[in-house]
């Protein structure tokens, strides 16, 4: 057994290449980790690689193009809904009613709902049906563990060798930057809180080098989770010290530092995600009880207070 590493570019600023990694096997079949842009290009250079089956880490555009091509793919069942975004209107219609719930600008969304026009029957277009099976917590494919590690979406999976201490962690651990984890429509009540304590969960394991869905291999992934444990630990505070006047999520993610921007010099995409990322931040607050969020009476948008 050993491990190929592919790198693909993606028409997403935010994420400009997607990893894909062929575990070679001779006895069991080559396994891909993820499978790339949903893009005829992109399925087609995946399927190139000749994998006998896909282990999807999660639902995202950039992770589950060449699963659409019929080939064996393993996915978590809580993901198995969002994959409705490729087919249907269903979710710009969920989004549109989030926007006014939280009192986002429908500005903010444009970018987004272009992408969902885009994606809009994917599956049809390409004539793709998917030979999804459900993968859970522990179970095991191709000699590879399924570590279950919600947060970035609820049903995002790592893929571990604990012979080879090598553990394909997705989107859940990134080289340089942060993983975005925000709170959408659908997902858990408090991804935030999954998703540090899928980074705990990860610390208990035996791992050397793990293999990110972007950016670089990490040689050192315990010292990379203590870092992104302080990170989040760092914007959870910020957030809270926002919350000693009462704002909306607006209010709030505006007055946020963005790696170095204020909220104004973000792009639409960007202020987007930094409004999703603020709401997952408050909603962990919430949890913790030091916040709570209190519905305007005049216009029926949440806004959020810290509780004394």
């Amino acid at each position: 057994m050993h491990i190929e590493s592919f790198s693909f570019e993606v028409p997403i600023a935010q994420a400009d290449k997607i990893n894909i990694y062929l575990v070679v096997d001779k006895d069991s079949g080559n396994t891909a980790i993820d499978a790339g842009f949903c893009s005829p290009h992109h399925i087609k250079e995946v399927l190139e690689l000749r994998p006998r089956r896909i282990l999807l880490t999660h639902h995202h555009i950039d992770h589950v193009g060449a699963a659409f091509s019929g080939i064996e793919s393993y996915l978590h069942p809580l993901e198995e809904p969002f994959l409705k975004l490729y087919i249907s209107d269903l979710f710009a219609d969920i989004y549109k009613a989030w926007t006014e719930r939280f009192g986002i600008p429908k500005h903010f969304i444009h970018q987004f709902m272009e992408m969902f026009s885009e994606l809009r029957g994917f599956g049809e277009r390409i004539g793709g049906k998917m030979n999804l099976k459900y993968v859970g917590d522990l179970q095991e494919i191709s000699g590879m563990l399924c570590i279950h590690t919600p947060g970035h979406s609820p049903g995002h999976c790592c893929y571990y060798l604990p012979e080879e201490k090598v553990l394909f962690s997705g989107d859940l651990i990134l080289s340089e930057t942060t993983t975005h984890v925000g709170f959408y429509p659908g997902y858990e009540a408090n991804p935030l809180a999954s998703h540090l304590q899928s980074l705990k969960k990860v610390l208990g394991l035996e791992v050397d080098v793990a293999y990110p869905a972007h950016e670089n291999v990490i040689k050192n992934p315990e010292r990379r989770i203590e870092q992104l444990l302080n990170h989040y630990e760092s914007r959870i505070n910020e957030v809270l010290e926002l919350t000693e006047s009462e704002g909306n999520l607006v209010d709030i993610a505006s007055r946020i530092r963005w790696n170095g921007k204020s909220f104004e010099k973000l792009n639409q995409w960007d202020k987007l995600l930094a409004l999703s990322e603020t709401l997952a931040c408050l909603k962990y607050l919430e949890g913790k009880g030091y916040v709570r969020s209190v519905l305007n009476d005049v216009n029926d948008v949440v806004r959020f207070e810290r509780v004394r």
